[in-house]
């Protein structure tokens, strides 16, 4: 009787083992998704578009955390409904003291508060996988640390700003496109290879990013 009373509760014991040890495999991994734009409102324009559908999917595979910056049209119970989320707006400068800010500084979409926020995000949330959308975003890869991190490129900015300068008739905007392509390129040279992988939608993309970056470009096409 004693026998079996022990090898009752030895596979209780082992059954609740193995139930924990299901839980904890079943557990989602931490994913930080940072985004230039919001997932809402979905059709806003094609960026906003691709960041819903690449949301939507990344949450059935991980527990996500959004940080994005925000236009002012989402809506907020939309957002609540997809993942946990920060938002914060985006003001450009406008005026002469913005255009001129634009022409000496190759930073888009940058702000202290934003940097500041991603810093506190992975420390918090402390997520295993980082996913960045856009090429500009990529200016926040020192904050996000050794942390692996992916960057969804879509295309190589500097190479679509280089091929408007060839296509330009007037001299003038040949000239401004081409100092154009050399700002972003200074953010491709210096953010993109603190990635461990970065994407691009097509081949002529990845070719050039691979070359002047130095840095794994994979090609992942649209649809």
């Amino acid at each position: 009787v004693l026998l079996r009373l022990y090898v009752i509760l030895f596979r209780i014991n082992l059954r609740c083992a193995r139930f924990k040890m299901a839980k904890m495999g079943s557990k989602k991994k931490r994913l930080l998704f940072i985004s230039q734009s919001s997932p809402f409102p979905i059709f806003a324009d094609g960026a906003t578009l691709r960041v819903y559908f690449l949301l939507k999917e990344w949450v059935n595979e991980f527990d996500c955390h959004l940080l994005c910056f925000g236009t002012g049209r989402e809506i907020e119970t939309d957002l609540i409904q997809l993942c946990p989320h920060d938002l914060v707006p985006y003001s450009r400068r406008v005026g002469l003291v913005g255009s001129l800010a634009r022409v000496v500084s190759a930073k888009r979409y940058y702000s202290s508060q934003f940097a500041n926020l991603v810093s506190r995000r992975v420390s918090e949330f402390s997520p295993n996988l980082v996913f960045v959308e856009q090429c500009f975003m990529a200016q926040y890869a020192p904050q996000i640390g050794a942390l692996p991190k992916l960057l969804s490129a879509v295309d190589a900015m500097s190479l679509s700003a280089t091929k408007e300068a060839e296509l330009s008739r007037s001299a003038i905007n040949r000239m401004i496109w081409r100092y154009v392509a050399f700002q972003r390129r200074c953010i491709e040279k210096k953010f993109f290879p603190l990635f461990d992988v970065v994407t691009a939608v097509a081949k002529d993309d990845t070719d050039y990013l691979s070359r002047i970056c130095r840095c794994p470009v994979k090609t992942i096409p649209n649809g």
